[in-house]
């Protein structure tokens, strides 16, 4: 009897042990940026840089293009640059990996014309399903490039909230797909605004929100407007991840370096003048109002370049890089 007891002991260790063999390490809060795949490769300095600045989080973003309408999408082939590539991804991984820094991937579509991808749409079904089988082979096959990493967590799409209302069964099948081939926890980064109404959110594992809501109409937003902003946002956010049961990550957050960048943050368009102040102010409104928050499991910065150079071409747009608001992500993360 003693020694089935034992022998039954050490198989329930074994079996314990080998239960857990495989499973991606939890993530911890996310002090992410998104970091742009460039042309040209890169090497340790930046992501150096990045845990100099306290970041412990990157989003790896390969694109694919379309034309809205179209049934094709397109991706590889020689036409991309190095960073959207699976070999640029899988050097910036492994470089991320020796600075102790999280890497997700998440895939984007670019749709001809620089029109909002939430507009994507298709005439007929037979165009639908011709664009869906060519969207699950492009995100497979970066799921399965998180699955050979370890990577602990992976974004199948990004503000395409019309196609997943209108087409949600596809959605769904597409969840039960890269689940076969990826093991980590899985998130979708819908427009700030389709928190609440989209049908995929019980198949997830987050809630991903490009967090580009309005916060301020002030050329430089003073921080006690900022956090009254805040103050409505969390409260609708606690209520969001509440009903759903599920924590929330900002998959995109970020402010533009110029006059009232905070009146709507989501626009590429320059409103006035360089304003690094003001983009600081609300960076340091954010972080300082989300990150205690048991809801919020953190976000990516929209957005970061690999180099300092690339970096200085957008002093008066979303990188924080060489701005007041670099010195305030250092200072609060």
């Amino acid at each position: 009897m003693l020694l089935f007891s034992i022998a039954a002991f050490f198989l329930m260790c074994n079996s314990s042990s080998s239960s857990n063999e495989g499973k991606k390490a939890p993530i911890k809060k996310l002090k992410g940026v998104s970091f742009v795949g460039g042309p040209d490769r890169v090497d340790l300095i930046s992501f150096i840089d990045l845990k100099n600045n306290n970041v412990n989080a990157v989003s790896l973003m390969p694109f694919s293009f379309s034309v809205n309408g179209s049934g094709d999408l397109i991706w590889g082939g020689g036409g991309q640059w190095w960073g959207e590539t699976p070999e640029g991804v899988q050097v910036c991984i492994d470089l991320a990996k020796e600075k102790g820094i999280i890497a997700m991937i998440k895939p984007q579509i670019w749709l001809q014309g620089g029109v909002f991808v939430g507009y994507l749409d298709h005439p007929s079904d037979s165009l639908w399903k011709s664009f869906e089988e060519d969207y699950t082979r492009f995100i497979l096959e970066f799921a399965a490039l998180s699955e050979k990493n370890r990577l602990p967590l992976f974004c199948i799409g990004t503000e395409v909230d019309q196609w997943a209302r209108k087409r949600p069964d596809y959605w769904r099948g597409l969840i039960k797909a890269v689940r076969n081939v990826y093991h980590g926890d899985l998130i979708y980064a819908c427009n700030w605004g389709s928190e609440k109404s989209l049908p995929i959110w019980n198949d997830l594992n987050y809630i991903g929100v490009d967090m580009y809501g309005p916060v301020s109409h002030e050329a430089t937003p003073t921080m006690d407007t900022l956090n009254a902003s805040w103050k409505k946002y969390k409260a609708h956010f606690k209520q969001v991840s509440d009903s759903l049961k599920k924590e929330i990550i900002f998959t995109e957050w970020g402010y533009r370096s110029d006059d009232y960048c905070g009146r709507n943050p989501w626009a590429d368009t320059l409103h006035g003048n360089i304003n690094y102040e003001a983009q600081a102010n609300c960076y340091r409104a954010l972080i300082e109002n989300c990150y205690n928050e048991d809801w919020f499991m953190g976000g990516f910065v929209w957005k970061w370049f690999p180099t300092i150079e690339q970096s200085k071409a957008e002093q008066d747009h979303f990188t924080p890089q060489q701005k007041e608001a670099e010195k305030v992500m250092r200072e609060l993360w």
